[in-house]
């Protein structure tokens, strides 16, 4: 079972790492919005990607450092990794989602190539940001939601050998499944 601790943090690196380019995407668009127009919300997806990317740089590292220690108090067990993981994956859909179906993006969608709007360097900054934001965003719910999907499988696969690994960290549910068998006379 060390294929799952593999698992583990090839998608908590990988989701770290897709956060942090559509952080820093949403922050610039988001700055490129305030030069634009002063104290209005235009773009609600770039505030949620600056707020969802907050919340992920933040918790994944401490998730996977606290995970790798067993025995830690406060450790990061199986069902905490999957509710955190389960919130986070939701809000970067809902950023993807927020990003797609904007209409004030529609001006955007009118110039793929973000020419026409040369005269306003900012606007071209939003126009060229949304659509990594939108498909960064998606990538980085999929990574989450399949590490969700596998640490869920494998919990219930340890619990239905009566082996429930609920409150373990994910380093304790490497741990070789034991049978258990009935013999009866």
């Amino acid at each position: 079972m060390a294929w799952l601790y593999i698992y583990r943090v090839g998608s908590l690196v990988l989701a770290t790492i897709f956060a942090l380019v559509a952080f820093a995407l949403s922050a610039q668009s988001k700055a490129a919005e305030n030069h634009l127009v002063k104290s209005t919300t235009l773009v609600v997806y770039s505030s949620m990607g600056i707020a969802t990317g907050v919340l992920t740089l933040i918790t994944m590292p401490i998730m996977f450092l606290r995970g790798n220690v067993s025995g830690m108090p406060f450790s990061s067990t199986v069902q905490i990794e999957l509710l955190w993981t389960s919130v986070l994956w939701i809000l970067w859909f809902v950023t993807g989602g927020l990003a797609f179906s904007d209409p004030d993006v529609a001006l955007f969608k009118k110039d793929p190539t973000c020419n026409q709007l040369s005269k306003f360097p900012d606007l071209v900054t939003m126009c060229k940001d949304w659509q990594p934001i939108a498909a960064l965003s998606v990538v980085t719910a999929v990574v989450l939601l399949l590490y969700t999907l596998v640490l869920l499988f494998v919990a219930v696969q340890r619990a239905m050998y009566k082996q429930p690994i609920w409150n373990a960290t994910v380093m304790e549910s490497e741990k070789p499944i034991v049978a258990r068998t009935v013999v009866t006379v």
